[in-house]
């Protein structure tokens, strides 16, 4: 379990303590601070697959690290890498991993960031990250191939290109590259503009896995960086929406993780750089602290429980001593709810919708019992998952986050008799599904590329 997910389950040792301990109308205010002060620009075209987004904030992740760091990469401890080399004994996928590799690193020399090659490069190791995290490859990768001797792995190689190139034109091709490259060269435009807030600034780590990421499942800050002679813990955000705390909460568990001994680096800020604004936020690390912990006496005491209630939770006894309770409170969805989810792979991206035993309004998030999204959730309790397959991503892993409990729908005669109080709500409601209609916009495009699978649960 990821440092991610704990924060998102109210079990875990990592919620919990933030449940205990913070006040949320200081995280608040600290939240607003760190927003982007410039408006968050829109992608220049519309993806035509809901993974494009993921794909498309991987590859400027990466772009912007080898911008700050002099068009250069440390190859050998980047996230896409890590899982490579479990896979040597298994030498079909292994070369098509390595492969996929070889494309990352060859472009990455040292050309421009903004460049159609360095872009190409990038892609790929977005591809790994994405297989590091879910251990899925695209559909494009998925033609078996037998490695039996130097031929066939020279075969495989080549291959694994021509399967690449046909998976960058499904993300979008030209346009998808011209997107990237827009972000790219706005991060430039902002290092060299004196009035922007990342003028000057220096990349001083990036992607370094905390020495007590084993405590929470895995934890990789993104960067450290200099500006104004202050080093700054930074996430970097390639999201076009504002921040959640969620992301707050993430980044202070970085910190709260750090530890002077394990790490080779040090910090004294929190930040966030927004890559569609060229914004970059940040705050004094013991103020975010002393604001949001202020049962707490210091940044170290905060720490010391932080890393104490972590070892100290004990699984089982948590299970056995609330199971008659988690049983009353995690029902199964049922017809009349509605559910907000998301895929395990992603988690930093929820989703709602609401089942009805009537036809589906899928603009407004609504779906009708028999859709196969809707068939897929139903019966599963909170915190279960279900197995679902969409189209060019092979089989995906959906978790069911909260579920507000709902009635079937009642047919009701027809009247006329229609209170102003009454229309002065459907109008509201009306209001709310228009501020959602990008949410609900992935719901419908969701459900065009499921496939009928045999469906799993875990309640």
């Amino acid at each position: 379990m990821s440092l991610s997910s704990q924060l998102r389950d109210p079990g875990r040792p990592v919620r919990r303590f933030f449940l205990e301990f913070e006040d949320k109308k200081e995280l608040r205010k600290c939240l607003v601070e760190l927003q982007s002060s410039k408006p968050l620009q829109q992608p220049i075209y519309q993806a035509s697959e809901v993974f494009v987004h993921s794909v498309i904030g991987t590859t400027i992740d990466y772009l912007i690290r080898y911008v700050g760091f002099n068009n250069s990469l440390d190859f050998e401890n980047i996230t896409a890498l890590k899982r490579l080399h479990k896979w040597q004994e298994q030498p079909t996928v292994f070369v098509k991993l390595l492969s996929i590799f070889k494309i990352g690193k060859k472009r990455l020399d040292g050309r421009l960031a903004t460049s159609e090659e360095a872009i190409y490069s990038a892609t790929a190791l977005s591809v790994l990250e994405a297989y590091y995290r879910s251990g899925e490859l695209p559909e494009e990768f998925n033609k078996i191939i037998s490695i039996e001797n130097n031929a066939e792995k020279n075969f495989c190689e080549k291959e694994v290109t021509n399967c690449f190139d046909r998976y960058l034109c499904r993300l979008g091709g030209d346009q998808y590259i011209s997107n990237v490259k827009s972000v790219i060269e706005l991060f430039l435009n902002e290092l060299s503009n004196p009035k922007s807030e990342i003028y000057n600034c220096r990349f001083v780590i990036h992607n370094q896995t905390l020495g007590n990421a084993v405590l929470v499942g895995g934890a990789d800050i993104d960067c450290v960086i200099e500006r104004n002679n202050k080093f700054i813990l930074t996430d970097i955000k390639t999201s076009i929406k504002p921040l959640r705390l969620m992301s707050l909460r993430q980044l202070i568990s970085y910190a709260l993780l750090y530890d002077e001994k394990k790490d080779n680096f040090s910090f004294t800020e929190i930040g966030f750089y927004h890559s569609y604004s060229g914004s970059f936020r940040s705050l004094v690390l013991t103020e975010v602290i002393k604001n949001t912990f202020p049962r707490l006496n210091s940044i170290d005491d905060i720490r010391s429980r932080f890393i104490e209630k972590i070892k100290n939770f004990d699984y089982y006894d948590e299970i056995i001593n609330n199971s008659i309770k988690r049983t009353r409170i995690r029902k199964p969805v049922k017809v009349g709810d509605t559910v907000t989810f998301c895929f395990i792979d992603s988690e930093s991206d929820n989703h709602t919708v609401e089942i009805v035993d009537t036809d589906s309004k899928l603009k407004n998030g609504v779906i009708n019992e028999k859709e196969l999204l809707a068939q897929v959730l139903l019966g599963v309790s909170i915190g279960g998952n279900t197995n679902i397959e969409i189209k060019g991503l092979g089989i995906r892993t959906i978790k069911v986050l909260k579920i507000k409990s709902g009635k079937p729908s009642v047919k009701k005669k027809k009247t006329n008799n229609v209170s102003d109080r009454e229309i002065s709500e459907v109008a509201q409601k009306n209001n709310e599904k228009r501020e959602k209609t990008s949410e609900f916009e992935f719901i419908d495009q969701l459900i065009s590329l499921m496939k009928v699978i045999p469906k799993t649960k875990q309640s």
